[in-house]
């Protein structure tokens, strides 16, 4: 398992999508989730469609105009994301555009996460039949973002602005807990929030470090990385059947495929069946070693000379024995066949022997 540090603000952002869901009164199916991998910061929105320009507006509207930009944007590899609009769209934002692996979620690992927390959340609040999930979203978010995270041990609404939201049950408990501090100088109140937000932040990205240390070390027990070099023919797990198929009839792997370049666990692979076709970039833990019989299945060992004599020796001495032999064969002695037809006249008219004593029969007297 690799860990990605991350200790700044807004420094890679994880978005993704979720659904489709029943379509609300408003025209939504999807749910969109633009999260900060160092704070846990969420920004939620429903979505009708999962067209480009549809989630870039979203984006836009709902992320970049209100806490401005980012300086990497991770996605996966659905059609909208991948498409020549999107990858303009981010360009022209000035933000670096990458990819999770393909069949690996756990490259966009931060907001896949968030969206199990979201739909427990979601499945407490929402009707029967799930038409209203729309109307619930804020209030999932808000509660997620004034939680305590476990990775930071702090709320990401307290890293996103330096300081804990105000609750009502908070006014009605102890109501000078947010009574109003009187700075003499503006200044002074900006050193304070910048010290407090910096110490922090410290200890948030101590925090991380140390989450992501334990979540490697309980990763690294129960898989082991194949030791693939470049060069070497390898199968890729196939993951997508033909449709209207069995997935429990599919094979597992296929292939094969030639290591072309390794970047520490992403592996890019060409088809041995066309080489000169286009490359494919995975993760090492989706392929394994081909192991193929590429030498004769038994090999004539090495003689020495004294053996290979030997042997010539043995092969003349049996050839001289079977020419006695078929000699012995071609001239046949008639006595012999007589006594051979004698032994064969004497076998059909010998009587088998039996141990097994026959019953009497029992006579009845009336």
């Amino acid at each position: 398992m690799q860990m990605v540090p991350v200790n700044t603000l807004f420094a890679k952002v994880g978005l993704d999508l979720a659904g489709p869901f029943p379509l609300t009164q408003n025209g939504n199916k999807h749910v969109m989730n633009i999260i900060c991998w160092f704070t846990k910061y969420v920004i939620s929105v429903p979505v009708p469609d999962t067209k480009a320009m549809t989630l870039a507006r979203a984006f836009l509207n709902n992320f970049y105009l209100k806490y401005g930009g980012c300086v990497e944007l991770v996605t996966d590899n659905a059609t909208a994301f991948t498409s020549e609009f999107f990858k303009d769209f981010c360009s022209m934002l000035y933000i670096n555009k990458s990819y999770a692996t393909p069949h690996w979620s756990q490259g966009n690992s931060v907001t896949e996460r968030s969206f199990r927390t979201f739909h427990n959340i979601l499945s407490k609040y929402i009707s029967k039949d799930q038409p209203d999930f729309d109307e619930f979203l804020d209030c999932a978010c808000f509660c997620y973002n004034t939680s305590i995270h476990a990775s930071t041990g702090e709320t990401p609404f307290f890293l996103m602005f330096g300081r804990d939201p105000i609750f009502c049950v908070d006014q009605i408990l102890d109501p000078s807990v947010y009574s109003p501090v009187a700075f003499t100088d503006i200044s002074e109140f900006k050193q304070r929030l910048i010290t407090s937000l910096r110490c922090a932040w410290e200890a948030a990205d101590e925090a991380n470090k140390q989450a992501q240390l334990r979540a490697k070390t309980q990763y690294d027990k129960l898989v082991r990385n194949p030791t693939v070099t470049v060069g070497d023919r390898v199968l890729l797990r196939n993951y997508a059947g033909k449709i209207g198929t069995s997935k429990k009839f599919h094979m597992p792997w296929k292939g094969v495929f030639r290591v072309v370049k390794i970047e520490g666990v992403h592996v890019t692979i060409v088809s041995c069946n066309s080489p000169q076709g286009t490359s494919r970039k995975v993760h090492i833990n989706q392929l394994k070693k081909c192991f193929e019989a590429l030498t004769p299945a038994c090999t004539v060992p090495e003689l020495s000379s004294d053996e290979e004599k030997a042997l010539a020796r043995a092969e003349e001495n049996e050839g001289i024995e079977n020419e006695n032999i078929s000699q012995e064969i071609e001239t046949p002695d008639i006595q012999e066949n007589q006594n051979s037809n004698t032994e064969i006249v004497e076998k059909n008219t010998y009587k088998k022997y039996n141990l097994r004593e026959n019953p009497k029969k029992k006579k009845f007297s009336f």
